[in-house]
């Protein structure tokens, strides 16, 4: 047999391999969608990681009042307002999580990621006991590294070499649209 006929052969083993995983591999159905969502408890997760991002939430606040009135420490009235604020930014990220187009849009990128199979296996695996264990540390290892990423964005933009490193990329990029939208007005 040549190795152009191996070739020729593999090529063809190949293709019917695609051919018949493709086949058998079905389409998700939102019920099991609806149900791997139940099991997996994924409002719940949610909910929790905005409770683990309360520290966050509090820090962004007082940051914002602080940039804003240009003080260096928070007086009572400037501390009542960031905890105003905060609660405005956990409300705000409440009604996002509860927005039913939010949970149509986790249903559809479920229905375009996995399979039925893939699908049945994960509500198969999370309906043990280790199943039920791993969703419920999964919602608070998720918060705690959500926690430490928006932390580490925030002492990074607090660092002064950072944060005008960053100005100056982003005006290198906004820039030319204002300069482009100055020459448009004087056009008209």
């Amino acid at each position: 047999m040549t190795a152009q006929q191996i070739i020729k052969r593999l090529s063809i083993s190949l293709c019917l391999t695609c051919i018949s995983t493709g086949i058998f591999a079905s389409p998700a159905k939102l019920s099991t969608v609806k149900e791997l969502m139940q099991v997996s408890q994924i409002e719940y997760l949610l909910r929790q990681s905005l409770i683990e991002l309360g520290p966050y939430y509090d820090k962004q606040a007082e940051q914002i009042i602080l940039n804003t009135t240009g003080s260096q420490q928070l007086n009572a009235k400037e501390q009542q307002a960031a905890t105003q604020l905060s609660q405005l930014l956990k409300d705000s990220s409440t009604q996002i999580i509860s927005n039913p187009k939010t949970q149509q849009v986790i249903e559809d990128i479920y229905l375009k990621t996995y399979t039925e199979e893939e699908l049945q296996a994960s509500i198969k695996f999370l309906k043990t006991p280790e199943g039920q264990s791993i969703t419920r540390k999964n919602a608070k290892m998720m918060g705690e590294l959500s926690t430490y990423m928006m932390r580490l964005g925030q002492e990074m933009f607090n660092d002064d070499k950072t944060r005008e490193n960053f100005q100056e990329k982003m005006m290198a990029i906004i820039a030319p649209l204002l300069i482009e939208k100055q020459k448009n007005k004087a056009a008209d």
